[in-house]
């Protein structure tokens, strides 16, 4: 063995002494595992649902869709690229607030996504089936081309007889206020009123009387679909 092949066998030994000695510290452990979970966890923000993140340009949002809520940072330029990159379908008649093409400019900001739903308005035997996202039956029934007056009453079906009608979602039936005839002061007008009695559609509408007025029928004369009040 000549003298350079020795030498190169001595730093090898030695090198191996250092990395056995390195093995068996009571850091290296630790060390190596905070590392890897360092690197796993930067790799897990920086690919979270394909959004970046940068120091500067990331906002924070917060989405609402289909009942669940997510906080994230985004470099989204608007509200449909947010989404888009979050990979939300948006269906038929489906609204977002705000709308798609509102930028992100500012952290704490809110998207909601409402979803739409098929509803179905009758009326006697009239009846219309439409997707919508409002909740309130009155403007559900409004949007279904019905008119609605303050005084009707827009009433959920039963899931039980909607489901024997053959309806899919919800149901909603227009109950109409009866129309009374009223002379006031020789001028006929018809009013809509649920009120029990004569007098009680009179206090409803506003109609103040005088001490020698004439009422007829009296003011505790029960209402019906026929009743005239002069």
């Amino acid at each position: 063995m000549t003298i350079r092949t020795k030498r190169i066998v001595r730093k090898y030994k030695a090198h191996k002494k250092r990395i056995i000695r390195l093995k068996g510290h009571p850091f290296v452990v630790p060390v190596a595992t905070f590392l890897a979970l360092f690197f796993i966890t930067l790799a897990a923000f920086v690919s979270f649902g394909g959004i970046t993140i940068g120091p500067g340009d990331a906002r924070l949002v917060r989405v609402y869709v289909d009942g669940k809520q997510q906080t994230l940072p985004t470099r989204a330029q608007n509200v449909g690229d947010l989404l888009n990159r979050l990979h939300v379908q948006l269906n038929e008649k489906d609204q977002v607030e705000p709308a798609l093409t509102t930028p992100i400019l500012e952290d704490n900001f809110n998207v909601t996504v409402y979803r739409a739903h098929p509803v179905t308005v009758s009326e006697g035997t009239k009846k219309v089936t439409l997707l919508t996202t409002h909740s309130s039956p009155d403007t559900v029934a409004r949007e279904a081309g019905f008119s609605v007056f303050p005084e009707d009453k827009v009433a959920p079906v039963s899931p039980q007889n909607a489901l024997r009608d053959g309806v899919v979602g919800a149901q909603y039936t227009i109950d109409r206020a009866p129309i009374i005839a009223l002379n006031l002061y020789g001028n006929n007008v018809s009013i809509r009123t649920r009120a029990k009695t004569v007098g009680d559609a009179l206090k409803e509408k506003g109609v103040v009387t005088q001490a020698n007025d004439t009422i007829t029928p009296s003011l505790t004369t029960p209402l019906t679909a026929t009743t005239q009040i002069s």
